[in-house]
């Protein structure tokens, strides 16, 4: 494997040296931010950022891997003095999104788009 042939799902090897899994991460968040550039809309991120702006409450939701970047960003909110929730448990989740309204606004966080979570909390009458 070289440097250009990272697979996502297990950057390194137990056996690479740290000089190694540095250049490996290199590459895998050099490729994530490329790949990520190459499907941003900047007119829908506007959009969202005005969302979020207007919004008397912000929700984040996420689960798995995601939670720790759902949290950084709940954090940031926060910090910005704009009232938002970050819960960590799933049915916690699920019992909250109906409770929102037309004040709330929601950020769901996920790799793939395909979530239980998501699904539930649709289903669970969230008003979009």
């Amino acid at each position: 494997m070289t440097d250009e042939d990272v697979d996502f799902d297990f950057p390194f090897d137990a056996g690479w040296g740290p000089e190694r899994v540095t250049r490996s991460m290199k590459s895998l968040y050099a490729e994530a931010i490329e790949e990520t550039l190459e499907v941003l809309n900047p007119r829908e991120l506007a959009r969202a950022a005005d969302l979020v702006r207007g919004a008397e409450v912000v929700d984040v939701y996420t689960q798995s891997h995601n939670l720790y970047p759902a949290q950084m960003l709940c954090d940031r909110l926060l910090s910005a003095g704009r009232p938002t929730t970050c819960h960590e448990g799933f049915e916690r989740q699920v019992r909250n999104a109906p409770l929102s309204d037309a004040g709330h606004a929601a950020v769901m966080i996920s790799y793939s788009g395909v979530s239980e979570l998501f699904d539930k909390i649709y289903a669970s009458g969230m008003p979009s």
